[in-house]
């Protein structure tokens, strides 16, 4: 009895760590990881005020002001799922900074490491509605 209990312990773990990398895999190349990416990235450039990264993906001198007088404590709220995805093969999401409504666009690039292909989003486009 004890064999039998000990090997229906490690099936268990064995399915219980099978279906664990199912999900993170999911995880990985689904648009989830696209939002939190966007709040990842946008928290840090509010935090540490990039001025070149700031002027490179605000759309316009009102949304690079916007973002420059921002507290550094400043995170994004009611980040919404991807929106959609454009003709350029951007991502569209929508976001709160200071209870203000920002759109932002992200891009979805492969890593290029094969079968475990790990893409990698990047926020490319900051527009304050």
């Amino acid at each position: 009895m004890n064999k039998r209990a000990n090997k229906i312990g490690i099936f268990a773990f064995l399915l219980l760590l099978v279906f664990g990398c199912l999900i993170y895999w999911y995880y990985v190349i689904s648009d989830l990881r696209g939002q939190s990416e966007l709040e990842s990235q946008i928290n840090h450039l509010v935090a540490i005020k990039d001025q070149t990264e700031i002027l490179r993906i605000a759309q316009d001198s009102k949304t690079a002001d916007f973002i420059n007088q921002l507290p550094p404590d400043t995170k994004c709220e009611k980040t919404t799922d991807a929106q959609g995805k454009l003709e350029d093969g951007s991502y569209y999401y929508s976001t709160l900074l200071n209870n203000r409504p920002l759109s932002v666009y992200l891009e979805k690039t492969p890593s290029g490491s094969g079968i475990l292909d790990i893409p990698k989003w990047k926020v490319i486009k900051v527009v304050l509605r």
